[in-house]
């Protein structure tokens, strides 16, 4: 199958670029980056908070007063 060429103006050109350039924002804004949405990888999960770490914040929330007590579930 041989190539076609064909020749178009400079203006054109750019046109036509900056619609492409538009179009892979856009793609790439929706997770459709080089292909179909299957193709890509999903976002990663944000890590879950151990539970020092949800002490850790609460401590901190006590402390500065936005919060009274401490919840149930994280009482010993």
């Amino acid at each position: 199958m041989a190539l076609k060429t064909i020749t178009i103006p400079l203006e054109t050109y750019k046109c036509l670029r900056g619609h492409l350039e538009k179009a892979n924002e856009i793609f790439n804004s929706l997770g459709m980056a080089g292909g179909l949405a299957s193709e890509s990888k999903p976002p990663k999960p944000e890590p879950k908070e151990t539970r020092s770490q949800k002490v850790n914040k609460y401590k901190e929330l006590i402390g500065s007063g936005k919060r009274v007590k401490k919840p149930e579930h994280l009482k010993k």
